[in-house]
């Protein structure tokens, strides 16, 4: 399939709570995990918290390459994690993530490089978003 359609998930009982986010099947050398990760065209990198790059086997002890994420509490240091992505109707995408040490944020699908890989068509008017892999 080229493109794939979601729906905007409703996150909380505020409107501004319904969110585009996405079903996500992460997968590394070890393991793979069923996840939800937030489409975030504002976020520079994607971000992948603590507990789910525990559930994937990661050792965050061998991990060489340091990178610094900003978030609302200032900077925290992330580590460099790679996995593939795989989503209902596209083909599996690489996928770099900063893995902090913290599970107070969400998964975050950003600029880099979720973006690079994916087209992403939001209707938020309509609670929906659209994914093409890139061509």
């Amino acid at each position: 399939m080229s493109s794939a359609s979601f729906p905007y998930i409703d996150q909380g009982r505020h409107p501004l709570d319904v969110m585009p986010v996405l079903p996500i099947v992460l997968k590394n050398d070890f393991r793979q995990v069923d996840v939800l990760g937030l489409v975030d065209s504002g976020g520079n990198i994607n971000v992948l918290p603590w507990n789910v790059g525990l559930a994937l086997g990661e050792d965050w002890g061998i991990l060489p390459h340091e990178i610094q994420v900003s978030t609302l509490n200032g900077l925290i240091v992330g580590k460099v994690l790679f996995a593939k992505g795989f989503i209902a109707g596209l083909r599996p995408i690489p996928l770099i993530f900063a893995w902090v040490r913290t599970d107070d944020i969400p998964i975050v699908l950003g600029q880099f490089n979720f973006f690079d890989e994916i087209d992403v068509f939001f209707c938020r008017s309509r609670s929906f978003f659209n994914l093409s892999p890139r061509p």
